[in-house]
């Protein structure tokens, strides 16, 4: 799971690769398939309070997921990337609104 955090908001894609990987990034990317997922609020306050906690006002959250499991935290990179997933124009307008309102 990839999420994407740019100030308050907030967008959650579930990354699916067609064979067994421990790592999406080492796969084929024309074989992921990506579904936009909503986050409880409890989640996501968690996700603000990292960011917070670091000063951040921007980062890419990864987490490994699967069907009998909570999500287990791998990473926050405050330069990931995010132009792939399909909430991408969305991110872009977030990023835009932050900029523009410091």
């Amino acid at each position: 799971m990839r999420i994407t955090a740019v100030g308050r908001r907030v967008f959650a894609s579930r990354i699916e690769t067609a064979a067994p990987l421990l790592d999406w990034r080492t796969g084929d990317w024309a074989q992921l398939a990506y579904t936009p997922i909503d986050l409880p609020a409890r989640f996501v306050a968690r996700l603000h309070a990292y960011l917070d906690r670091f000063g951040l006002a921007f980062g890419c959250f990864d987490f490994a997921v699967d069907d009998t499991e909570d999500p287990v935290f791998i990473e926050c990179n405050p330069n990931g990337q995010w132009g792939f997933l399909p909430a991408s124009d969305s991110t872009a307008d977030a990023f835009a609104e932050l900029l523009q309102n410091g």
